[in-house]
């Protein structure tokens, strides 16, 4: 078994070169360091390449010529290997894995995915929906490359990019006394029930929200997605907290429309972010999803009002 790569190439280059001195030169490593080479192959072959005369110039045993051609071969497709997973790092060309949290998904992918399909044709992007909490992990673990998401949960490990501040609000049903736009304090909410998204990131963003300004939601119900939480706000089930202001005059599940309503106590807003991991060193293919994501939700908040 060959162990050293190199040692393989300077026995072709010896193989292919007039003299020892020769291939020491191309090589630019001493006669001795070429010889070592040779002795080492040989010995991990178990079979001489070259035959050795005292007085003339080395020359392949039968087995050696047969070696040489395979080694020749093996080494044009480990360089072409090595140039094609160099090529990785820069070209703009392959799959990128784009995860982003399902509030907001809709919103933001095609129009990431229609400028990258225009400005890199060759570039395919895997997009993939998940809550706050399991991004972290995917991001973690090297499921995903990429993410847009809330800045709730932070990792050491995981890298934030913020790109737009959003402020928590409070959408109710039109079936309530509040019309679109008012300001309300969430004292006025402790005995109505909350509909709360069952996400773990999520939850215990919320439900801290509350505890610092001294406040217990009154918890009715855990929808798994923002449609479900929406749906069962528009029929008056309870209210949502939502952090982007898509909700806006007119928004309708079915024949109930829901309304935002700014909430009057100081709330701290939070942030979304393109996050990506530490751990792995970025391509440019995906330097440059990355940067297509910041462009977009920079442009897309300005049209939706985050």
């Amino acid at each position: 078994m060959i162990n050293n790569i190199r040692h393989l190439r300077y026995v072709v280059a010896v193989a292919n070169a007039t003299s020892l001195q020769e291939a020491a030169r191309e090589q630019r490593i001493s006669e001795s360091a070429l010889s070592t080479a040779i002795k080492t192959v040989e010995t991990e072959l178990g079979y001489s390449i070259f035959v050795r005369r005292p007085s003339r110039a080395l020359s392949l045993s039968h087995a050696g010529a047969e070696f040489i051609v395979e080694a020749t071969a093996l080494l044009e497709q480990f360089d072409a290997f090595t140039r094609r997973t160099i090529g990785l790092g820069e070209t703009l060309r392959g799959t990128v894995r784009l995860g982003a949290v399902s509030a907001f998904s809709s919103i933001v992918l095609p129009p990431v995915l229609r400028r990258l399909q225009s400005k890199h044709p060759d570039l395919k992007v895997q997009i993939f929906e998940f809550g706050v909490t399991e991004i972290i992990e995917r991001l973690r673990e090297g499921d995903i490359d990429l993410a847009i998401t809330y800045d709730f949960l932070t990792e050491a490990d995981v890298e934030m990019t913020s790109v737009v501040s959003v402020t928590p609000h409070i959408g109710v049903s039109d079936q309530t006394e509040y019309r679109f736009g008012d300001t309300v304090s969430l004292a006025d909410f402790k005995d109505r029930p909350l509909i709360l998204l069952d996400e773990p990131g999520t939850r215990q963003h919320v439900l801290g929200m509350f505890r610092k300004l001294g406040q217990t939601p009154m918890v009715e119900m855990n929808p798994k997605s923002v449609r479900l939480m929406t749906a069962l706000v528009s029929e008056n089930f309870g209210y949502g907290i939502y952090f982007l202001q898509t909700i806006r005059r007119g928004f309708a599940t079915r024949e109930n429309q829901v309304q935002r309503l700014h909430i009057a106590e100081p709330v701290a807003p939070c942030n979304v972010v393109v996050a990506r991991s530490r751990r792995q060193m970025q391509t440019a293919r995906v330097t440059a999803v990355h940067q297509m994501c910041e462009d977009v939700l920079t442009e897309v908040s300005e049209k939706i009002s985050f």
